[in-house]
């Protein structure tokens, strides 16, 4: 285990990946670990927007 306080690489991934688990864990853990909260909402909203940017322009190019 490291030291940090920050979320893992596993949390972070798991929560680019899926946005809604990674807001689920923001609340789980928003009141023991603000840091390790705060990453795994930082990286839910950056999938999200991936997400939703690629999904954007792929309608776009398939109109």
């Amino acid at each position: 285990m490291s030291n940090s306080t920050g979320a893992s690489t596993a949390l972070k991934v798991i929560s680019f990946l899926f946005p809604f688990v990674g807001w689920i864990l923001y609340f789980v853990f928003k009141d023991e670990n603000q840091e390790k909260a705060s990453d795994c909402a930082k990286a839910a909203w950056i999938g999200f927007g991936v997400s939703f940017a690629i999904g954007f322009i792929g309608g776009l190019l398939g109109a």
